[in-house]
């Protein structure tokens, strides 16, 4: 089924901005592999965001657990996986500049 609209079968990830603009996080890769470089890439930004934050801020974002994010994938009518961030309290998802990732076929 994950390569029901993908000739090739490879997806290229993108990272879309709250703001509407997107870009490609890499070339060409199979879902699973888009899907695990979704999820880093997104953990990346986490891990950034939490060093940034001043002693005594962010008090419910520095208490999340990494191992407790995630990605919840959906595929779209046009073949498109959209994966959305898991997980996160409302403090963090209103700091995140990237709000979803998406998986799009090549082909």
């Amino acid at each position: 089924m994950d390569e029901l609209y993908s000739v090739s079968g490879l997806y290229i990830p993108f990272c879309i901005e709250k703001a509407g603009a997107s870009q490609p996080i890499s070339t060409a890769l199979s879902h699973d592999a888009g899907k695990n470089l979704c999820l880093n890439h997104f953990l990346s930004v986490f891990r950034t965001l939490k060093q940034r934050l001043a002693p005594g801020q962010g008090a419910e974002i520095a208490s999340v657990r990494i191992d407790a994010l995630s990605l919840e994938w959906n595929l779209t009518s046009t073949g498109i996986y959209e994966g959305r961030p898991a997980g996160c309290p409302e403090a963090l998802m209103a700091q995140i500049s990237n709000a979803t990732y998406q998986l799009r076929p090549t082909g």
